[in-house]
Parts: structure tokens; C-alpha cells; sequence
């Protein structure tokens, strides 16, 4: 198919302005009860309110925070109304492109085989499997990951996508327009077949064991499980020894708090420094000391070389695990301006430099800590629902250890809204929202 819709269109235009910073989507905190004031102070009606969170999941991000505005002068909502609203919103959420029918597919281009996938795995199935493959400068392939992966993930019961990347360089899976073509991949998905979302699984060979680490590490709230193969996540080494490495780049190992990863690894591999995964579980040896979690399995071999071993054995380590969508503890290390939600926490434009510890010590307790900001954070709010708090009772948060919210939050279209189109996902909707 060949860019045949209008969403396509929009699609390019926006990987030709991916340099410039993404617009930054704030609205007032109706979680806290609070008011816009006399000009936008118009109580709402349900069908008029019905049409703006329709109109939300298409409009275009600069007219967002205007819809998000006018949601929250409707009427605050009850546990009843909630359940009404999510099924609207998930409706909505299900609209817009789909997957195509066929193996291969392109989502962009076709002549230029711009947004190549190919589809395989289990017809139907609700679990699914994305398979990055491997390659570098001018190389590489969907097709050299479909074949080593597709007969076990087949066997396994899961529908599987492996898509190409959009431009063949040495670490493909790291350029932003590349993780936003996969991330729409997974909505794409989502719209098109009964997906668990809560199991979502990634996985990869060489730049595709790197492509694992990095879009799986900075997008850990969407997945399962991981499988790095021969890959690693780029290191930082010493400019005066370039085979010390100094630390992983940013915004990947803190957040896989949540998510289990297989690494394997020979130590005679000719083409991936064997070191470098050595030194990022050894991190993730350290995190899991500090913070909990981080549940992960290092098989490091010898003799293998660069071979692509039996994914039945990756798969084996995964397949249990199902994604937790409201882990009590999270840690997030952002990255992306534009990957402003990361599970139960919402950052209106999120520092890189910073790292958020949050914890719901109980059903009416949470708290927060941010590392490596001089001044506190602006834009960051909590996410809240059922499943993570007791909305019926007094709700206090603490950020860096001074008490910011004490009392009962207010269930919110205008929240519910935000995260069916952010995340178009029924396990990621959220009814209340703190700014902090």
C-alpha cells in the first residue's frame, strides 16, 4: 500500500519536523477540583462533551490543550460514569489506521521502502512479538529477523511484527524516527487486533539486541519482556581508554525496573563487544540492589561468536511474565520530550538530566523523589485510579519529602481523555490527576 491515506501524509510531514521540540501539552488540574477561570468557566454538557473527546484522538497537537481545557468544566465523575466514559473513549481510541492484511507492508512509502513491516507469528493471536533485526551501515533487513524468530514465537501462540528500519545506519534502532515508526506500529496494532497490550514482547539479534536495549529501556511501560542478542546498549568509554566503558547512555536501564530481560552473549563475538553487555547487567546488578526489581538473566557463553542462538531459550525466560501496568514502584529516567506519560507518572516536558523514584507506599500513600535537578520539577503530576489508590478516601503525596497533595482526588473526563489518546490503551487510562 502506498501512503494512500491522509494519515500517511501526516505521517511524513511529521518525520520532516522531527528536530524541532515537541509541543508541550498542559492543562489546569482539574484532579485538584481547580477552575480555569471566567473566560473558559462554562459548565459543559455531556453531549458537547462527548464531541471534544471525539474530536481529542484527531485533533492536531497544538489544539490538544485547548480540547483537554474545555473537558474539564464537565461535571466531576462517579465510579458509575467512569465505566461509561472508558468505553466511549476506548471507541474512540480504536479508530484510525490499521494493520495491513498482507506480509509485507509499508507505512509510509512503498517506493522507497520507507516504514517496511512484515507480519507473521500466530493469526489472531492476543500476544504479540516485535522482532528487530540486525545490520549497520547500509544493511540489514526485516526479513533476517522474520526467519530465526517467527517459527518459535509462532509456536509460542504470539502474532508478531518485524518491522525495518527507516534508515540503515549503524545504530538504526536509536534514531528517533525509527522508535516512532514502532512506536505506531504498537497503536496501529492495537486498533486493528484484540491485543493484550499487557502482553507486548521485544526482542532482537545484534543492532536488533541493541534496537532492544534502547527502544525497550526508554519505552519499558509498553512491554513485557525482553530479548537482547548479541546487542548491546550503547556505552560511554573514557576518552583516553576507548575500551573503558564509563557508564550506558541515558534513559534506558533505569526505567527496566518492570520488565525482565534474557541477555545472551559470547565472549569470542567479532562483531559486538562482549564487555559492554557485561557491564550493563552488572548495572542492572546495582540498580536492583538499590531500587528492587530489575529482574533480569545474563547467558554468557563462549565459542558462539556472533551465531543467532535458539530464541526458544530467550522465549522460555519471557513468556511467563505479563507487564504490570500499576507497578508500586517505578523508576524513570526520561529522555524523549515527547514520551511525557511512563506508567502512573505524567511530565508535561520531562528533563533527561533527572531521575523519578516514585512509590505507592499504600492504597493512600505515595512519594516521590527527583535526582539530579537543582530546582524541583515543573510539569510532573501523578496518575490515579482504583487500581492504584483508594480514590474514596484522603490520598497524600510527597515529593522529595515535603507533603505536595492531602486529599481526595477527583475523578476527571479530561484525565481519562488524556490517556486513552495518549496511550489508546484500556489498561493505561487514568480518571485522576495531581499536579505537583
Amino acid at each position: 500500500m502506498i501512503c494512500q491515506n491522509v494519515f500517511c501524509l501526516r505521517t511524513l510531514a511529521a518525520l520532516a519536523a522531527l528536530a524541532l521540540p515537541a509541543a508541550v501539552l498542559t492543562f489546569s488540574a482539574a484532579s485538584q477540583g481547580k477552575k480555569l477561570g471566567a473566560a473558559d468557566d462554562k459548565k459543559l454538557g455531556t453531549a458537547d462533551a462527548e464531541k471534544l473527546a471525539a474530536r481529542l484522538f484527531d485533533a492536531p497537537e497544538s489544539e490538544r490543550a485547548k480540547v483537554l481545557n474545555q473537558l474539564e468544566n464537565f461535571e466531576p465523575l462517579t465510579a458509575a460514569s467512569e465505566k461509561i466514559w472508558a468505553k466511549k473513549l476506548l471507541t474512540f481510541a480504536a479508530k484510525g489506521p490499521k494493520l495491513g492484511e498482507k506480509g509485507r507492508n509499508y507505512l509510509y512509502d512503498e517506493k522507497t521502502r520507507k516504514g517496511l513491516y512484515l507480519l507473521g507469528g500466530k493469526s489472531g493471536a492476543n500476544m504479540l512479538f516485535f522482532g528487530l533485526h540486525g545490520g549497520g551501515i547500509g544493511s540489514g533487513d526485516a526479513e533476517s529477523a522474520k526467519s530465526p524468530w517467527n517459527g518459535a514465537v509462532t509456536g509460542e501462540g504470539w502474532a508478531a511484527i518485524f518491522p525495518e528500519v527507516i534508515e540503515k545506519t549503524e545504530a538504526a534502532w536509536g534514531d528517533e524516527i525509527t522508535e516512532k515508526f514502532v512506536l505506531e506500529l504498537i497503536e496501529m496494532t492495537k486498533r486493528t487486533q484484540k491485543i493484550d497490550t499487557n502482553h507486548i514482547y521485544l526482542g532482537g539479534h545484534s543492532m536488533g539486541g541493541y534496537g532492544t536495549w534502547t527502544i525497550g529501556g526508554r519505552n519499558a511501560d509498553l512491554f513485557a519482556g525482553f530479548m537482547a542478542l548479541c546487542g548491546a546498549a550503547t556505552p560511554y568509554r573514557d576518552p583516553a581508554d576507548k575500551k573503558k566503558i564509563l557508564g550506558i547512555q541515558e534513559g534506558v536501564l533505569p526505567n527496566m525496573r518492570n520488565v525482565p530481560i534474557y541477555v545472551y552473549h559470547s565472549k569470542d563475538d567479532p562483531n559486538v563487544d562482549f564487555e559492554t553487555n557485561d557491564f550493563a547487567v552488572k548495572e542492572l546488578d546495582k540498580l536492583q540492589k538499590e531500587y528492587g526489581g530489575y529482574e533480569h538473566k545474563f547467558d554468557a557463553t563462549d565459542g558462539k561468536g556472533h551465531a543467532f542462538p535458539d530464541p526458544k531459550i530467550a522465549i522460555d525466560f519471557v513468556h511467563k511474565h505479563a507487564r504490570d501496568p500499576r507497578p508500586a514502584k517505578i523508576v524513570w529516567q526520561p529522555l524523549r520530550r515527547w514520551k511525557r506519560m511512563f506508567y502512573w507518572l505524567w511530565w508535561d516536558d520531562p528533563d533527561a538530566s533527572a531521575i523519578v523514584v516514585a512509590e505507592a507506599k499504600s492504597k493512600t500513600e505515595i512519594e516521590i523523589t527527583v535526582k539530579n535537578l537543582k530546582e524541583p520539577p515543573t510539569g510532573l503530576s501523578v496518575l490515579l485510579d482504583e487500581r492504584l489508590v483508594d480514590l474514596d478516601k484522603e490520598i497524600t503525596i510527597k515529593l522529595n519529602g515535603q507533603e505536595k497533595f492531602k486529599g481526595k482526588p477527583v475523578r476527571s473526563l479530561a484525565v481519562m481523555a488524556l490517556t486513552a489518546a495518549e496511550r489508546r490503551d484500556s489498561e493505561m487510562l487514568f480518571v485522576a490527576r495531581v499536579k505537583l
